[in-house]
């Protein structure tokens, strides 16, 4: 599960670097922003009614930490060998990502609502819905994994046999590896099961 969810993050690093949104005044087409645009920055100047154009700096903390959560994450699958930390930190870095993305949505819109008056509309493309969709998903498969619910799923194609005699895993109790019901030491650290 590690590696397939490290995947799905390094897929969202790479939709950070499509077009997220694209910024409207009346029909026409202001400015497009990537989520690398909204997580690093990017300069672009503001038109002003009756001033000179304002220069600005796009970048947003909930896009940055969005982005180091998919970096953290995409690490953790591969990095990370104790498999319940790995699952833990994967849950952390989706469920924070996702939230993020969620709420920067709504702050930019809560933004422009408030400064355009109406005028002004942002339409999300579909690598920013994607983006959301695959950080709240790394989350809830992680949760469902560490939780028990996709055991029978980890190990591939379900045999006719595996809701024959199917005995609950064990974990052990000093770094939390999964370990055989016949093993006498952790393959993890070491610690006699015993």
């Amino acid at each position: 599960m590690g590696e397939i969810s490290s995947g799905l993050l390094g897929f969202v690093l790479l939709l950070f670097l499509l077009p997220w949104m694209t910024v409207s005044c009346s029909g026409q087409k202001v400015f497009t922003f990537s989520g690398t645009d909204l997580a690093i920055g990017k300069t672009v100047q503001v038109p002003q009614a009756f001033a000179p154009p304002k220069k600005e700096n796009t970048r947003e903390w909930k896009a940055t930490v969005a982005f180091l959560a998919a970096v953290a994450g995409t690490l953790a699958g591969f990095l990370v060998k104790v498999e319940r930390i790995q699952k833990i930190v994967l849950i952390s870095c989706g469920g924070i990502g996702g939230i993020l993305l969620f709420l920067l949505r709504s702050k930019l819109n809560s933004d422009i609502f408030l400064q355009g008056g109406g005028m002004i509309i942002i339409d999300y493309h579909f690598a920013f819905w994607l983006s959301m969709l695959l950080f709240f998903g790394v989350g809830i498969l992680n949760t469902l994994s560490l939780a028990g619910v996709l055991d029978n799923f980890s190990s591939g194609a379900m045999s006719s046999s595996t809701f024959k005699g199917t005995t609950k895993p064990f974990f052990c109790s000093q770094c939390g590896a999964k370990v055989s019901q016949e093993d006498t030491f952790c393959s993890g650290c070491g610690h006699s099961l015993k």
